[in-house]
């Protein structure tokens, strides 16, 4: 699973996506053609949102599916630098309780998220897992069982979660350009 915590950091920019589909557009290629009109009208409207204060400030599409097809495509060895969370327990709101088929994923007492660990720079190394707020022992609520919905009886799913790919300076451009790379050799 590839959540929107993770693929919102993987953006094509407008700059970069000109310097890779140049040639292919050049060539004439008919898939270029056609992802150049969608992709510059898409481009036009992310444009006209930004300026009228909708958006960020970065003009960029991020790479939602493109993303999971990517990380799809590679090898074990490839997907070597990815931060990835094995055996994460991810449900479907389906009763609106919380939030109508929505997916949840409970983190009180999952302590700091692999890619929130990868980045921290002024913290230690050490797992925040005491932090949770499950964890207490002691006080009013020490006896309290606040597991509503019975997250912790042990009958999710395990998911695989994807949270990050080649993060450098604060972004995944690596993954991008070779994601749209990837593209624009299609024929």
């Amino acid at each position: 699973m590839a959540p929107l915590d993770a693929t919102h950091l993987h953006g094509l920019t407008l700059t970069l996506y000109g310097a890779v589909s140049e040639l292919a557009l050049k060539a004439g290629s008919p898939l270029a053609s056609f992802l150049d009109a969608v992709l510059q009208r898409t481009f036009l409207k992310l444009r006209s949102l930004v300026a009228r204060g909708r958006e960020s400030e970065v003009l960029e599409l991020h790479m939602h599916d493109p993303l999971c097809v990517y990380y799809a495509m590679l090898s074990e060895d490839e997907r070597a630098d990815w931060v990835l969370e094995e055996g994460a327990d991810v449900r479907v709101e389906c009763a609106g309780t919380w939030t109508r088929g929505m997916t949840v994923l409970d983190q009180r007492v999952r302590g700091t998220r692999p890619h929130e660990k990868r980045r921290r720079t002024e913290k230690s190394d050490e797992d925040d897992l005491e932090k949770g707020e499950d964890t207490m022992q002691e006080g009013d609520y020490a006896d309290v069982d606040d597991d509503e919905g019975g997250w912790r009886n042990g009958k999710g799913n395990k998911v695989g979660i994807i949270w990050d790919s080649s993060f450098e300076d604060g972004r995944n451009t690596k993954t991008v350009e070779t994601m749209a790379q990837l593209l624009w050799v299609l024929e």
